[in-house]
């Protein structure tokens, strides 16, 4: 066996150029991670056998050769197919090659067929089993092989979209064609054959091999969406499904997505048909394209809103505006000057900051400002509250401040950077005459904390923040079998009273005395003898005085326990 696989490697090298490699296809698969590429390796399908005419002994088998190249593509891409081309070149000039050599004969081809490694090293071309038969003397010289040709038409044009597997191929092989869209304006629609008979409406069909055939690969157009901007492009754009397209081919029944993005200056209205008539006017418009399809997506002008520059201050506003809509625009001086007002035309139309509006057309507004006051706040404590107001002021003008208070404090006064006071009304209002600083002073609410003793007997209402001067009332609500004694604070009693009404002047922390109870409950016998003065809940170890007071005509007789 070692000769015939010494003359199969020769062939291949002195044929091909390639270096050839034989072993088991579990070796050769671990190997060829290693190895320099192109080349071609084979395995022996059977053990061979002899072959014994005119006394020459040759031997005959089935070889399995691989012509192979590392590819990077997927095993799926259409780029494979020129390195599968070049290896099946290698192939056909070694096969053909063989003839001339007479040492070894061609007896028939076996099958070919496309190879894919998934080795580490990702390998694709081209393979053939051939039965090989040795031979002495004279080079054989009989053909190798008869093929039939699969020819492919595309139509109506031929790049609506691209066929794999068209070629030679041995008779009795299997064809497998696959129709690709590859142009977005065309679909797959079915295979036919020369008398435009149906063969298959698959993209991918398969057959087998028996004769010269010439197929036809049929694509239809798909419906064109176009849009068109009104007025014009100037005005926005159109994206289909989130794209920058204004037009393209779906496929029927493709459900599409069109948005009008407009520019600053416009503002979308509607969707609408060639004749005029409103599609929608939602914007994203949803819709399902079955045939050709043109949608006007129609724009207006938004009004323009100018602000005459002035060197007082800066004006935050929208320069467009879409009809209808309200818009805000915002003065702010700079230091030593105040808005006064709006002017059109030198006509006030408000003395808001911000001025909200809702514009009737393009208009141009001019801010009017005058020199300033400064009025600048303080919060004293810091973090006790806020104080709103103050800011540029013109002079002679108003200025109004208010104070508002954290929840644990209360505003008391206004004050002067001296500590003098200026007002304790709030809001405060004073007329402006220079620069001033003024302090809100705020003081803190009184917290009235409360302990229950003992901590099961009861529970305490009223506690928490109190305002100075304000009075707090705590009222104690014992549990059953206890009852409320007295309000101590550091162990000194302060009073009995429940509820207990005073005027705070501290933070303070109250204990309620709870004492334990047990009830006396009395009943006259027989009903109606007398009456019973005393018992109800007394304290635990104090003395209990009951009197029995007899009905007319009757008598106490004696105390019993039940």
């Amino acid at each position: 066996m070692s000769t015939i696989v010494n003359k199969i490697k020769e062939s291949v090298e002195t044929i091909t150029g390639l270096p050839c490699y034989y072993d088991d296809s579990g070796r050769l698969n671990m190997r060829l991670d290693y190895l320099q590429y192109p080349l071609a390796f084979f395995t022996l399908i059977n053990d061979g056998r002899l072959n014994i005419t005119n006394a020459n002994y040759r031997e005959v088998v089935d070889v399995a050769m691989f012509f192979i190249k590392p590819t990077t593509f997927d095993f799926e891409s259409i780029e494979n197919e020129a390195i599968i081309e070049e290896c099946k070149g290698y192939a056909l000039k070694w096969m053909n090659g063989l003839r001339l050599q007479g040492e070894l004969i061609p007896q028939f081809v076996l099958n070919t067929s496309r190879v894919y490694n998934y080795a580490d090293t990702i390998l694709t071309g081209y393979a053939v089993n051939i039965r090989l038969e040795e031979t002495i003397g004279e080079a054989c010289l009989a053909p190798l092989v008869n093929y039939n040709v699969v020819s492919i038409n595309i139509t109506p044009v031929n790049d609506a979209g691209t066929v794999n597997g068209a070629g030679k191929y041995v008779p009795g092989s299997t064809v497998n064609l696959e129709a690709l869209e590859t142009n977005d304006q065309y679909r797959f629609n079915n295979w036919t054959d020369k008398d435009s008979t149906v063969l298959s409406s698959n993209s991918s069909y398969s057959f087998t091999m028996n004769k010269d055939i010439t197929i036809n690969a049929n694509f239809l157009i798909n419906p064109h969406f176009t849009s068109t901007i009104l007025p014009d492009s100037s005005y926005g754009d159109v994206w289909i499904n989130q794209e920058d397209l204004n037009e393209g081919y779906y496929k029927p029944n493709t459900q599409l997505t069109i948005e009008g993005l407009t520019t600053e200056k416009a503002y979308f209205i509607n969707w609408t048909d060639d004749n005029g008539d409103i599609i929608s006017t939602d914007n994203p418009y949803t819709f399902t394209i079955t045939e050709d399809t043109h949608i006007n997506a129609n724009y207006g002008d938004c009004y323009n809103i100018t602000i005459t520059d002035s060197p007082y201050g800066e004006v935050d506003y929208d320069e467009y505006v879409k009809p209808g809509d309200s818009t805000t625009i915002e003065a702010t001086p700079i230091s030593g000057y105040a808005f006064i007002e709006w002017q059109v035309d030198s006509l006030t139309v408000s003395t808001n900051n911000p001025y909200t509006f809702i514009p009737v057309s393009d208009v141009e507004i001019t801010p009017i400002y005058a020199p300033a006051y400064t009025v600048s706040t303080q919060v004293s404590p810091n973090n006790s509250g806020t104080i709103s107001g103050g800011g540029n002021i013109v002079s002679g003008e108003t200025c109004t401040l208010t104070a508002t208070p954290d929840s644990s404090y209360i505003f008391s006064e206004w004050q002067d950077t001296n500590g003098t006071t200026l007002s304790t009304s709030n809001p405060y209002s004073f007329t402006v005459n220079n620069d001033t600083t003024v302090v809100g002073v705020f003081i803190p609410k009184y917290n009235i904390s409360t302990i229950v003793n003992p901590s099961n007997a009861g529970t305490i209402s009223g506690s928490g923040l109190v305002v100075p001067g304000d009075s707090c009332t705590l009222t104690a609500n014992p549990v059953s079998n206890y009852a409320f004694s007295e309000w101590q604070v550091n162990g000194t009693t302060l009073s009995t009273n429940n509820p207990y009404t005073f005027t705070p002047n501290s933070d303070m922390t109250i204990t309620g005395i709870f004492i334990e109870t047990r009830s006396i409950n009395i009943t006259v016998s027989p009903s109606g003898y007398g009456t019973v003065e005393g018992g109800g809940d007394l304290p635990v170890g104090s003395t209990a005085t009951i009197t029995a007071i007899p009905a007319s005509g009757k008598k106490f007789k004696q105390w019993e326990i039940d």
